[in-house]
């Protein structure tokens, strides 16, 4: 389960991350009075008693202080009244892995982005190849151009060994660049949770490049090659179509401008699949599980630090 978005989602299944059932829910301000009863409707449609639960994930957050506190509440007496283990989830990892769900074509960077006021974002960036998960940039609370420009600098180190020009030679230039078509053009999915009042939006004439299809689009992200498949994710042009490798925007453009393969996705359009994506992750390894006493110590992630906490705790100028 993850109540830290506005989408509270659930969803049961088996131990090799597969589900069986899935719920989600976008009412405002109701997680509390519709939590318990999707969670009766999932076991229900799974045919599944809550005695026969084996494990119980939650997402951690970070994301809304009531909300992240309701889930892992929920989570942690759960897992004690049953005996069974508990897996705490990154919030903004299962946003990742509910944006690109199961094997992606190729490598793809996710960016969620949660609301964290005056212009900044609870954030991390994350890589993924195959079915792994790498994470580029640890989750932390930075202003949200900050964070496209942290986007923009690891796609352009991702590409800049794939860029021909630094060869001076015609034939080393001509034998890379007939090359190029073969190599999976690196992607970034950028997921929100921005509203109209915040002032980010469209993110297109905010710092995402607004000439590529789905860029800036809302829930726009599709048929096309890339994100494509999993569940709520849209049905416009996709994250594939676009500018290929190194078709940047121009240098003389402010540094949180990113390329235009860039795909915009609302958090709505990929809430749905939050409790699959959590099952996944559980499944591949990405959450320790916690048992006994050790349970009442999972404590929800209402903060991350900001980016100038981050710098100074890197330089040993901060004590834990």
């Amino acid at each position: 389960m993850d109540t830290a978005t506005h989408v509270l989602a659930v969803a049961v299944g088996d131990g090799a991350g597969k589900a069986w059932a899935a719920a989600s829910s976008a009412v405002p301000r109701a997680h509390s009075r519709v939590l318990q009863p999707l969670l009766a409707e999932v076991l229900a449609t799974a045919g599944v008693a809550a005695a026969d639960v084996t494990a119980v994930g939650v997402g951690i957050g970070p994301g809304s202080y009531t909300g992240v506190r309701l889930g892992v509440a929920t989570a942690k007496a759960m897992a004690w009244a049953l005996g069974r283990p508990l897996y705490p989830v990154s919030t903004l990892l299962a946003l990742a892995e509910a944006a690109v769900p199961g094997e992606s074509d190729g490598e793809v960077m996710v960016l969620p982005l949660l609301y964290a006021r005056r212009q900044r974002a609870f954030g991390a960036l994350f890589r993924k190849q195959g079915v792994r998960w790498e994470t580029v940039a640890t989750p932390g609370v930075r202003p949200v151009q900050a964070w496209l420009a942290a986007a923009h600098q690891a796609l352009r180190e991702q590409v800049a060994p794939l860029d021909p020009a630094p060869l001076r030679t015609v034939p080393q230039r001509a034998t890379l660049a007939a090359a190029l078509p073969a190599v999976p053009a690196p992607r970034l999915v950028v997921v929100h949770d921005f509203q109209p009042a915040h002032g980010l939006l469209p993110l297109s004439q905010n710092g995402m490049a607004g000439t590529g299809p789905g860029a800036g689009a809302g829930a726009g992200v599709s048929a096309g090659p890339g994100v494509g498949a999993g569940p709520g994710v849209g049905a416009g042009p996709g994250v594939g179509a676009g500018p290929g490798v190194g078709e940047w925007a121009s240098p003389q453009d402010p540094p949180w401008v990113v390329a235009p393969r860039a795909a915009v996705i609302p958090v709505d359009a990929v809430g749905h699949g939050m409790g699959p994506a959590m099952l996944r992750l559980i499944a591949a390894g990405a959450a320790a599980p916690v048992t006994g006493d050790a349970v009442h110590d999972v404590v929800p992630e209402y903060t991350l630090p900001v980016e100038a906490e981050a710098k100074l705790a890197q330089k040993g100028g901060m004590s834990e």
